[in-house]
């Protein structure tokens, strides 16, 4: 890693930290007791929906904060935590916050929580957790391909037989 890299790296974490530090400040990330009090349950209940995966937690400095969007009394629960369940388990949690709140085209402008209140757009928003769910395993698959050596299982033809071979199998 040349010096220049390093200087790079450094400043997109320094960036990183200072956002989440804003997060925090504005109130979209919130500690778990202000998250149970706005979210009307116990620390108890928290827990279960931790465990579950229905939430999850961001860390700022040494301190973990939960997701505002997430304490919404309005959201479907069923739904958000269907949602964020299919979402990739090794993707950061503020790349899962961000996720979430970030606002798409293919949902009429709104974010995948919004889009738990109308079935129609729930179902969108389960394909584009699904697909990013599908090209992290495609891109671990491929980072273990090139460290067992240069022929990787997902190479061009090979891999398009192999996915044939799957649909093929799927077929009634």
């Amino acid at each position: 890693m040349t010096s220049t890299d390093r200087v790079l790296r450094q400043n997109s974490e320094w960036r990183g930290r200072r956002r989440r530090r804003q997060l925090v400040r504005r109130g979209e990330l919130l500690s778990p007791r202000l998250f149970c009090r706005r979210s009307g349950i116990s620390r108890s209940r928290l827990l279960q929906l931790w465990r579950r995966r229905e939430v999850f937690s961001v860390v700022v400095g040494k301190k973990q904060y939960l997701p505002a969007a997430l304490a919404d009394r309005s959201l479907d629960r069923h739904r958000v935590g269907k949602l964020l369940r299919r979402l990739p388990s090794g993707m950061s949690p503020i790349a899962r916050y961000l996720f979430i709140v970030g606002r798409r085209g293919s949902l009429g402008d709104k974010s995948l929580l919004q889009s738990t209140r109308r079935a129609k757009r729930f179902r969108v928003a389960l394909r584009i957790a699904d697909n990013e769910a599908d090209a992290d395993r495609l891109q671990r698959a491929l980072k273990a391909g090139e460290r067992s050596g240069p022929a990787s299982p997902f190479d061009g033809q090979s891999f398009l037989r192999h996915t044939r071979a799957i649909h093929v199998s799927e077929a009634p």
